[in-house]
């Protein structure tokens, strides 16, 4: 009797065992993944967002710590506002792109193209709708959770950045990102209080009135 209860225990403990390590989350393939994140990123009319950001300028070996504000709306226009010591806004209607200071009477002007603006949180957003046609998988992984990491290099000639480490959450938004430039500079980017399709309008795109536009060299 003793004989038998000890393995009926025993038992017992290894389907809890099995139980408890087994995912909480069904583990997809790649293709699956990359279904899903393109998937959630089509779904999305508008998004804003809270950032850090972390940035080693590679000539310097200085670190700068940054915090600021994202929004993207569908198709290709956004606006970046940076915090603290250095406020600063990018703002783009999808054709011009605007380098404003807050307080200031002029504001740089250059087109949606130019590669002389730095936007790398903004680059890539487009390019998660179509992942495989925008970029090369080096590497991919499922996380705790069922967040994913994507680690991945651009297939466009002539971009600001070499590669991209991505982790996305269960909902497929990305979390956080750390970017490997062309100047050598690294970023990482961690984002919080996510928000999706709020029907943000038009006018948070466009420079505030009675700012004098000063075209930039492109």
């Amino acid at each position: 009797m003793r004989y038998y209860s000890a393995r009926k225990l025993i038992k017992r403990i290894l389907i809890a065992a099995l139980l408890i390590s087994k995912p909480l989350y069904p583990l997809p393939s790649l293709d699956g993944l990359i279904r899903e994140i393109e998937a959630a990123y089509s779904s999305i009319s508008d998004l804003s967002a809270d950032f850090t950001q972390v940035t080693h300028i590679a000539l310097l070996e200085k670190k700068i710590d940054e915090k600021g504000r994202l929004v993207w709306k569908v198709p290709g226009r956004f606006l970046i506002e940076y915090n603290g010591d250095r406020p600063r806004k990018y703002i783009s209607n999808g054709k011009k792109i605007w380098v404003y200071t807050p307080g200031e009477k002029e504001a740089e002007t250059y087109s949606a193209t130019s590669k002389n603006v730095s936007k790398d949180a903004l680059e890539f957003l487009n390019g998660f709708l179509k992942i495989r046609s925008n970029y090369n998988i080096v590497s991919w992984k499922m996380g705790a959770n069922g967040t994913a990491e994507l680690v991945l290099t651009p297939r466009e000639a002539g971009a600001p950045y070499t590669k991209l480490e991505c982790r996305f959450g269960n909902d497929r938004l990305l979390k956080d990102v750390t970017i490997q430039n062309t100047n050598g500079n690294i970023s990482r980017y961690t984002f919080s209080n996510i928000s999706i399709n709020n029907g943000i309008g038009d006018d948070l795109f466009t420079l505030p009135k009675g700012i004098k536009e000063l075209k930039g060299e492109e």
